[in-house]
């Protein structure tokens, strides 16, 4: 019988979620965006983003008392358990283990989930903060070889923290109460304030507020765009980025492209909010046609520079993986290369702090058209008020 009330259905619904997330069927966001997660979704997503910033320690927390591994559901219901169970204490612990116990009944494991929680609550010792114990094998062994044990802890630090709610506006913020003006990039104006009162205001509402990260802001201030006409974003859904490019270049005319029809829906309600025109279609970026003075590549990536968002990004991350991203990201971007003008811009964003996915990819563009001379870019690491990214610019000039 399925167990009854919010505590039994979160709790379902993050077990399923991290089957499906595991499976690799699903991202941690695409799951928190389907419809049934809707009524208690802000439970579902604290004891998901819990669960896979934790997961080495609660994985290994839950396995240590079992000895044989029981069927995924199970194995995912217990570890969503266990997240409850230290990490959303407000409900008593026997409610949440005769919750799980009820919900294992579909399975019929009920025994075995109730023997198995009690065993790990035996366990109060505090959860490890340092990098080898709390960071994906994979990402351990390529962080801790790249970075100095200062800068590693305190990615483990983010990696264990709360993402902050920011988001860009005009003046109109300042009536937001509590604002706080956050670091950016080129002269964007951004800032933080209770969630609630953001989504709240008339300030977004009117479209006088976009709810983003700063480090958005970082490939697009790059540069001098007062002389571009015709802009094309490839990958342009939800329109965050080009929104910005907008505001920096007001006389060109943009040409937003991305493969997917229903983003695309969020690109035509962010523009037409704004009042901004634009043309607007959906398409691969290798099917792109035409020739632009600035063409934008913000590629598909592994998403490492914004793990406190996405931190099932990280368990995903393996070699294969990077190398298919890489393919697909050598791909756009090399046929972009092939839609700038004589003279334009070409501009590489991502959101990895990979070095494959950042300054290898863009010494492999400028190899095989070297008309195209760097202008500016790199990596910015994340920090405690924003995400971390790359971004690569160029001029492409006559040889």
């Amino acid at each position: 019988m399925r167990a009854e009330g919010v505590s039994g259905i979160s709790l379902r619904l993050a077990a399923f979620g991290i089957t499906e997330i595991e499976a690799e069927r699903l991202t941690l966001d695409e799951y928190l965006d389907r419809d049934e997660i809707a009524p208690c979704r802000k439970i579902v997503a604290h004891l998901l983003l819990t669960y896979f910033r934790r997961k080495r320690a609660l994985d290994a927390r839950v396995n240590a008392r079992i000895s044989r591994p029981p069927r995924p559901e199970v194995s995912a219901l217990l570890r969503a358990a266990a997240t409850r169970l230290f990490f959303q204490t407000a409900a008593p612990r026997e409610t949440t283990v005769s919750v799980a116990v009820d919900l294992a009944k579909k399975f019929h494991a009920d025994k075995f989930v109730n023997a198995i929680l009690h065993r790990v609550l035996e366990n109060e010792t505090p959860f490890p903060d340092d990098a080898q114990m709390v960071l994906p094998p994979e990402i351990f062994r390529r962080w801790s070889a790249r970075f100095s044990p200062e800068i590693l802890a305190q990615l483990t630090k983010l990696f264990l923290s709360e993402a902050p709610f920011t988001y860009r506006a005009n003046e109109n913020a300042l009536e937001i109460p509590g604002a706080q003006k956050v670091p950016a990039f080129g002269k964007f104006s951004f800032y933080t304030a209770n969630p609630g009162d953001v989504l709240a205001s008339s300030a977004l509402a009117k479209g006088q507020i976009y709810i983003q990260d700063p480090a958005a802001s970082f490939a697009v201030s790059l540069g001098e765009f007062s002389s571009v006409r015709r802009i094309a974003d490839l990958c342009a859904a939800p329109g965050g980025k080009s929104l910005m490019l907008a505001e920096r270049a007001p006389q060109a005319k943009l040409f937003l492209f991305d493969a997917s029809a229903r983003r695309q829906k969020l690109t035509e309600k962010n523009f037409a909010l704004r009042n901004i025109p634009a043309e607007i279609a959906v398409a691969r970026a290798q099917d792109v046609t035409g020739v632009y003075d600035l063409v934008v590549a913000d590629v598909p990536c592994s998403n490492t520079g914004v793990f406190r968002r996405r931190p099932d990004a990280l368990w995903r991350f393996n070699g294969a993986m990077q190398e298919k991203l890489l393919q697909l990201q050598q791909e756009i971007l090399f046929h972009a290369a092939t839609l700038v003008a004589p003279h334009g811009k070409l501009l590489l964003s991502t959101c990895s702090i990979e070095e494959e996915e950042n300054n290898l990819l863009a010494n492999q563009l400028e190899s095989e058209f070297p008309a195209f001379k760097r202008m500016d870019g790199g990596i910015v690491l994340p920090e405690s008020t924003r995400d971390g990214a790359g971004a690569f610019l160029w001029q492409k000039e006559e040889l």
